[in-house]
């Protein structure tokens, strides 16, 4: 089965529904003849898993993340980013791609939904983005071309 294969496979599984630079990244990787540093927040489950797998079947040296599903293997790291001081020590000297998928959804309706819970999402999502940013940033910048996914599962649980 050839890369572009599983590329659409996976999005009919999962029901990826994703903006466009996802997409060119995710298949810009599939496509390379050669081995990629790339790190996946939240590959213990849903997409994150999905691509983590898809990623070290083609050949890519993938580390991910898990905070609530914890995942054996020598790649696979505990991290929250919720937490004031985060580490990402086992990333090596050089990161050419960040994946960052951390799953979270309130599934209560909208009106029902207090503002500390808006909050946390916000915390999770975009404070959370920015610390993996700023940890991963001295690797990125030994890449002659590194490049960064943020996005939410929560459009495809909806």
């Amino acid at each position: 089965m050839g890369p572009l294969l599983k590329f659409n496979l996976l999005y009919r599984t999962i029901r990826l529904i994703c903006c466009c630079p996802c997409r060119i990244f995710i298949h810009s990787l599939l496509r390379l003849n050669y081995m990629k540093n790339i790190l996946v927040v939240g590959a213990s489950s849903g997409i994150g898993k999905a691509l983590a797998e898809l990623l070290q079947g083609e050949g890519h040296n993938v580390m991910g993340t898990y905070r609530s599903n914890e995942v054996s293997g020598s790649q696979y790291h505990y991290l929250d980013v919720l937490e004031d001081d985060i580490s990402l020590d086992f990333l090596p000297e050089s990161l050419d791609g960040l994946v960052y998928c951390p799953g979270s959804i309130n599934l209560k309706p909208f009106a029902r939904l207090k503002p500390a819970a808006f909050e946390e999402d916000y915390k999770l999502q975009v404070v959370g983005a920015v610390k993996v940013l700023q940890a991963a940033l001295k690797a990125f910048k030994k890449s002659e071309s590194a490049a960064v996914v943020l996005f939410s599962t929560v459009a495809v649980q909806a």
